[in-house]
């Protein structure tokens, strides 16, 4: 289960993997630090705030990956971040006028 909190109540959330861990570079009012070529995951509504993956009826991550050509193997490490939108004022726009976030990102190394 992939889960970002601190969310606005009902932002669009997408979850996303990369391959590579990169360094810490701004993106949108966040720090982005997973990169390589990104997967599509997920797209959820955040409930009160909370966004989680995957939604009931939903392909579990491992059937998720595989089917975009990753497949989690056992000692395998993939990189996990959430990408939401954020309209609030106080947060920075980029370039384009658009206002987003991410979440922390987090390394999971699978076992069997």
């Amino acid at each position: 289960m992939l889960t970002s909190a601190g969310e606005p109540p009902s932002a669009v959330t997408l979850f996303f993997s990369g391959t590579l861990e990169i360094a810490h570079r701004r993106f949108g009012d966040g720090l982005r630090c997973t990169g390589g070529a990104p997967r599509r995951l997920y797209v959820v509504n955040a409930v009160s705030g909370i966004a989680r993956a995957p939604a009931d009826g939903a392909p579990s991550i491992s059937d998720r990956m595989a089917s975009l050509g990753a497949p989690i193997v056992a000692g395998a490490t993939h990189l996990y971040q959430a990408y939401y939108r954020d309209d609030l004022e106080s947060f920075c726009r980029d370039e384009l006028g658009g206002r987003f976030n991410v979440s922390s990102g987090v390394r999971i190394l699978w076992g069997r």
